[in-house]
């Protein structure tokens, strides 16, 4: 294996550990507190862009309806497509989504019905199943019925951090309130190891598996925070 640099201790045991925060967001922290955030005459935008997430959310709920899937088996085969091979499990993807085991069974045999998914076996672990995409599930997932939004995000510019950053942090609440899992991209983790002497082979600092630029680039169970560290 490609020597690597030093592999950072990974977190044993942190509230942010999986993006699994046990305490709200600092917005709904102030609020709580009584601090008061924002100005007066902010009231009506603040409403306004409440308004327009609710929209969003009812928009991008009734739009998933299409291809013969549902918005969970949408959100099944978007979450594998982005998943490492650490990640693939029901266990996971469960987690990640917010579902009770029992329903994300029926949504894995709904797929694998389908064609679209595929059980395999873990190597690291004979009892434990990994899921991936067909070929037949790459195609579809193609013809995503949210890709509609890439065109928007583009228009933006420069405007496009400052707008993903705002999302991200409505994320974070939302999430926060609901115990979810934001598992973050594998190249951000503490534990990720960047070749110094190579720019497509990387490594885990957790696993001690070799990582390619496309492992790195997608998101992961094992995910530590680094700024939780």
């Amino acid at each position: 294996m490609t020597d690597m640099s030093s592999a950072r201790i990974p977190i044993s045991s942190s509230s942010a550990f999986n993006g699994r925060a046990t305490q709200d967001c600092a917005p709904c922290n102030a609020k709580a507190s009584n601090i008061h955030v924002g100005s007066a005459d902010d009231t009506a935008s603040v409403a306004r862009m409440t308004n327009l997430i609710d929209r969003l959310g009812r928009a991008v709920h009734c739009l998933q309806f299409s291809d013969g899937l549902n918005p969970a088996q949408w959100a099944v085969l978007r979450y594998l497509g982005r998943a490492n091979r650490y990640s693939r499990t029901p266990t996971a993807i469960s987690d990640y989504l917010g579902t009770t085991r029992g329903t994300m069974s029926q949504t894995i045999k709904a797929l694998e019905g389908k064609g679209l998914i595929v059980r395999e076996t873990n190597d690291r672990d004979r009892r434990a199943v990994l899921l991936n995409l067909t070929e037949q599930g790459e195609a579809i997932l193609k013809n995503d019925p949210l890709g509609c939004v890439n065109s928007v995000a583009r228009s933006l510019g420069n405007q496009l951090e400052e707008a993903s950053e705002f999302l991200d942090r409505v994320v974070d609440c939302l999430q926060n309130k609901t115990d979810g899992l934001r598992y973050g991209v594998c190249a951000h983790c503490t534990n990720f190891c960047k070749s110094q002497f190579a720019s497509d082979v990387h490594m885990c600092g957790l696993t001690g598996d070799s990582l390619s630029v496309q492992d790195s680039a997608k998101i992961c169970v094992n995910y530590s925070d680094p700024a939780a560290s």
